[in-house]
């Protein structure tokens, strides 16, 4: 009818039109804000898992380093056992053969210089690089 026309609600569709865009660009905006609360909380997290993984593995690497240092260790304490037992059994050698024995005299050399060369105290023991932990 003339009295309820299009043109009397016009102003109403109108502004149900608007009502209607902005709610639903608010819905739009508060879901975007919830997901970037969300991945924000995810890489929070990711950050501290992160880092304690970098920790774990800092504190293994002391582990292991420490280990390695002791091995070093025994295998010198070993070395230095096995050289003094040898410097030993030389000169028992050469007391009982005597001076004179050439035979004896030589392998005396030998085994001496094997001596020598294992034990760690006539040896580098220290790494003087920067990353040296001794």
């Amino acid at each position: 009818s003339e009295e309820h026309g299009l043109e009397t609600h016009l102003t109403e569709m109108v502004v149900s039109l608007v009502v209607a865009g902005e709610q639903s660009y608010r819905a739009s905006a508060h879901r975007a804000f919830q997901r970037a609360l969300l991945r924000r909380r995810a890489l929070v997290d990711e950050l501290a898992r992160r880092r304690e993984e970098a920790d774990r593995k800092a504190r293994d690497a002391e582990i292991a380093a420490e280990q390695s240092r002791r091995a070093l260790l025994l295998t010198m304490a070993a070395d230095l056992r096995a050289a003094d037992d040898i410097r030993t059994l030389v000169e028992r050698v050469l007391g009982m053969r005597g001076a004179d024995d050439v035979e004896a005299s030589r392998w005396g050399t030998w085994a001496l210089g094997v001596a020598e060369n294992l034990d760690p105290s006539r040896r580098p023991m220290f790494d003087p690089g920067p990353n040296s932990a001794l």
